[in-house]
Parts: C-alpha cells; structure tokens; sequence
C-alpha cells in the first residue's frame, strides 16, 4: 500500500475562502469586539450594545474577505512594502568626489 504523507506541506492555511493573513485579520476583529462588548455592556443598554457589536463583528470579517479578494494572498504585504519604498534616490555629491577612489 502506498500512503500519501505530508500532502498539505508548503500550503497556506485557509479558512472558508480566507487565506492565513485574513484569517487572522477577522480573528483580531472579533476577539477586539467581544472586548467592546464587555465594556460597552456595563455603560449602554443591551439593545444599542448588541447592534454596535454584530456591526463591528460583520464589517471586520467583511472587511477581510473584502481585502482577501482585492488583494489576494500576498497581496495586502506587497501593498504596504510599496509604500515603504523611495521613489527616487538623490545624491547631493559632485560627480568628481564620486569618482574618486578612497
């Protein structure tokens, strides 16, 4: 018999359609959430609190799948390390002192 094993190795992990950096993104949305719930409980009444939460728990883990699908995989990473790169590199020497072997 010929058993198939580590099959899943070098994968991403997805949960429903989200890929690893969303799913943890959703998850922070609603761990953040409950927290709400617990502080807004003790100040609101149990109506305004429950709206307040299941709006900050659908826009979070919409939210995700929305960036999921724009972004892809690797995506929403490639977007902010663009952001962090110069668009032009300047140097403010002359061209002799360049030049020059030190």
């Amino acid at each position: 018999m010929n058993y198939r094993i580590n099959k899943g190795v070098g994968k991403s992990f997805e949960f429903k359609g989200l890929r690893t950096t969303y799913v943890f993104l959703a998850l922070g949305g609603i761990i953040v959430s409950i927290l709400l719930y617990f502080l807004l409980g003790l100040l609101l009444p149990f109506e305004v609190t429950l709206a307040i939460i299941i709006l900050c728990v659908l826009t979070s883990v919409g939210g995700a799948y929305y960036l999921n699908h724009h972004f892809g995989e690797n995506g929403l990473s490639y977007s902010r390390a663009q952001w962090r790169t110069y668009q032009l590199i300047q140097n403010n020497k002359r061209v002799c002192s360049l030049m020059k072997n030190e």
